[in-house]
């Protein structure tokens, strides 16, 4: 269905039975199978690009396929029975079990835990409004792992399709467009930048990443209504930037520390978010 609405990924091919995937059992193990068309173009971690030697036009073209298939999705009403692993607010979900683990390890520590309290309760209160106007979020079904090897170029180091279903699962539509976005647009450089200068610079790539999405698929009042407090959310929060964050407490490096809490605190309050990405 994807590939009727233009979007370049394998086609997977029915059996006599009518079954896209089939199991097979082998000693006491189950195994999934299917068949899907082969696909020359290679991955991004295939050919060795990193995805920040890529301009922001990459970046536009990704999001342009991202917002495709969540309008072929939402148009066709392409669902699954089951969710995809990454939902946010699901339980168990690794953006809030990464805050608690952090809240837990910092609060009793020799950071600034006066901004360490303030950041779990303005994170918290953001959570609760998210959840309060989650049912009105529009979902579907989703790839579910927009990550570097499963992207594909072309030779002109342009974007060529996606592959790898495995984690397919139904998500709302927006969270997850902006939580791949980020990983894509702030996580993918060989060194990690929290200065201002190269802040702007990766908001930038960000926002071609919006745009290609928000042309390809038109958010509902509700859908940009939750895109700032998304960002607030998911950005700060990073595992990453948790286990980098606890990592450098573990080596008792404090100043480092408490200039990563003010870094966080002003991630998960800025409130020009929605208005940069649209102007």
């Amino acid at each position: 269905m994807y590939r009727r609405n233009g979007i370049a990924t394998p086609q997977f091919y029915c059996s006599k039975i009518g079954a896209y995937g089939s199991v097979i059992t082998i000693g006491n193990k189950q195994f999934h199978y299917w068949a899907e068309d082969f696909m020359s173009a290679k991955t991004l971690d295939d050919l060795e690009i990193d995805l920040e030697d890529l301009g922001s036009e990459f970046l536009y073209q990704v999001g342009a396929c991202v917002g495709s298939m969540h309008s072929a999705a939402k148009r066709e009403g392409i669902e699954f029975t089951w969710s995809s692993p990454y939902v946010l607010l699901d339980p168990d979900e690794e953006n809030y079990n990464d805050a608690l683990t952090w809240y837990e390890k910092l609060r009793h520590s020799p950071a600034d835990v006066r901004l360490v309290e303030e950041i779990w309760e303005i994170y918290n209160r953001k959570r609760e409004y998210l959840e309060a106007i989650f049912p009105s979020l529009p979902a579907g079904g989703v790839q579910g792992d927009f990550s570097t090897n499963n992207i594909l170029v072309n030779e002109e180091k342009g974007f060529a399709g996606i592959i790898d279903y495995n984690l397919a699962g139904n998500d709302k539509f927006v969270t997850y467009m902006m939580q791949e976005g980020i990983f894509l647009s702030f996580e993918c450089y060989r060194e990690e930048w929290l200065d201002r200068e190269k802040c702007a610079y990766m908001e930038q790539r960000f926002k071609h990443f919006y745009i290609g999405y928000t042309q390809q698929y038109s958010l509902t009042d509700a859908e940009r209504g939750a895109v700032s407090i998304l960002y607030n959310i998911i950005r700060p929060f990073r595992m990453d930037k948790v286990e980098t964050t606890l990592h450098i407490a573990e080596e008792g490096l404090w100043q480092e520390v408490n200039e990563r809490l003010r870094w966080m605190h002003y991630e998960l309050t800025r409130e020009d978010i929605l208005a940069f990405l649209e102007n």
